[in-house]
């Protein structure tokens, strides 16, 4: 297959979070929920904050999982609420977000950070065309590197991503 559909790696928080019994108890417990492996988990993490709790960027996003002012606020709260919320309350609240958007393992977890609307989508469901300003800022979700961005290629870059 010239797509990645399994999780690879492994990975493992870093940092003060390495020893959060509370936090590392909520990914396990949200893993299980959600039938998905810790180590997808930590790598959503890890990309998004690199495990920082208070982390943010220009574009208002707060968090271990960046949550955008839109979504932080669906799920009742503000991106100032987020930062202060620890560790383990995040990933609560990553679980409400999850569920807003009724995610399942069909895809990668990934897919609810590209584009959580599509989450159980098909495979060959365009997300993002060809020429599209999404399209140009994420070259590595390109199908076949030059095609649409589609939930397989989305999926795909976080199959593979180490």
């Amino acid at each position: 297959s010239r797509y990645a559909t399994d999780f690879e790696g492994t990975y493992e928080p870093t940092g003060n979070l390495k020893n959060d019994a509370k936090f590392v108890s909520a990914i396990e417990a949200l893993a299980k929920k959600r039938g998905i492996s810790t180590s997808e988990l930590y790598k959503v993490i890890q990309g998004e904050s690199g495990f920082n709790t208070r982390a943010s960027n220009k574009s208002g996003a707060a968090g271990l999982f960046q949550f955008m002012p839109d979504s932080a606020k669906e799920l009742g709260v503000s991106s100032s609420t987020i930062l202060g919320m620890s560790a383990a309350e995040q990933v609560g609240l990553y679980d409400r977000y999850l569920e807003r958007w009724n995610y399942s393992s069909k895809n990668r977890l990934g897919i609810m950070q590209a584009a959580p609307a599509y989450a159980n989508r098909e495979a060959d469901a365009v997300v993002y065309g060809k020429g599209s300003a999404a399209w140009k800022q994420n070259p590595g979700w390109r199908e076949l590197g030059n095609g649409d961005i589609t939930v397989r290629s989305i999926n795909s870059y976080y199959a593979r991503q180490g």
